[in-house]
């Protein structure tokens, strides 16, 4: 895959912001994050948004599915937090972004691909609170890179959100939990979770256009 000088910039923020701040636990990661990004920032439905040319079929398709989603999302970031005895920064209700999308959400069953990336979280959150964040964090952090990334094309209400400063508190959250960890890192449950996420928008512009 080609990358353009715009996405090597991208790139090379994303690297400086790891090397920085964090410590080798979190640059672990980052090959991971290096490989599934640009793929991500290339899909025709995160370039709709950048754009502000989603169908309406599109965002309705997308906000039904991603409100399922986070209902199914919520219970684990919570046994996180009780496992850890920590609290997580609060954010403003995040279907605020999806209705910066549509006019209304109407959460529908999730599909193979939104359902099959459930299982997986679940299956990571029963091995323990690491894994449950290696399986969770790939969804928390690639949105905030996506809409840090089309901040030059758009100001769209779902850019701001996942651009905000409380947003951006809730991923370093999760971020210093495990450059803190000691334990070791389940690198494939992250890998296949950046691959969800990579699956999930490419499903919500196919199956989008046709809904």
């Amino acid at each position: 895959m080609l990358i353009t000088g715009r996405e090597r910039i991208f790139l090379e923020w994303v690297r400086g912001l790891f090397v920085s701040y964090y410590g080798e636990n979190m640059t672990t990661l980052q090959t991971i994050r290096e490989q599934f990004m640009p793929q991500i920032m290339a899909e025709p439905f995160v370039k709709a948004i950048g754009s502000n040319s989603l169908t309406q079929q599109q965002a309705d398709y997308y906000t039904a599915q991603d409100a399922s989603y986070i209902e199914a999302f919520m219970p684990i970031v919570n046994q996180i937090d009780e496992s850890l005895h920590l609290t997580r920064p609060t954010s403003d209700d995040e279907g605020q972004a999806h209705l910066s999308l549509v006019d209304a959400v109407a959460p529908k069953p999730l599909d193979l691909v939104g359902q099959t990336y459930v299982n997986h979280m679940r299956s990571a959150a029963q091995k323990g609170a690491m894994a449950a964040i290696m399986a969770t964090l790939p969804c928390v952090e690639s949105y905030y890179f996506i809409a840090k990334a089309l901040a030059h094309q758009t100001n769209n209400g779902w850019q701001q959100y996942y651009a905000s400063k409380q947003y951006q508190d809730l991923v370093t959250y999760y971020w210093q939990i495990v450059d803190h960890s000691d334990s070791q890192l389940d690198v494939a449950i992250f890998e296949k979770s950046y691959q969800f996420e990579l699956k999930f928008w490419r499903n919500a512009y196919e199956k989008g256009s046709q809904y």
